[in-house]
């Protein structure tokens, strides 16, 4: 499922062999849970080690699942503590059978 999921999101695997989505590069997946899929990455641009968590497909088919995800990324984004972890960025990316 990971291979699929990350060409879902467009992944791309450039010269050095290194599968990236965007300017994240995708290192391994760190779990998983009933409605998504975590893996470590690195933002290229910002220089940082970075989680990201993609809904599984046949969860993001669902619209009120992908607002649902949507929306706990912005509360989760409006928390600063210690013990909650930050939100950098979010998309939406769509595949053809969404």
């Amino acid at each position: 499922m990971t291979g699929d999921l990350l060409t879902t999101l467009g992944a791309t695997t450039d010269s050095s062999g290194e599968v990236c989505v965007m300017h994240y590069r995708i290192d391994e997946r760190l779990g998983e849970g009933g409605m998504a899929v975590v893996f470590a990455g690195f933002d290229r641009k910002l220089r940082r080690g970075v989680a990201i968590k993609v809904l599984k497909p046949e969860i993001s088919q669902r619209e009120d699942s992908r607002s649902r995800f949507v929306q706990e990324a912005r509360s989760l984004a409006a928390v600063e503590h210690d013990h909650v972890v930050k939100i950098h960025d979010l998309m939406v990316v769509l595949s053809p059978t969404s």
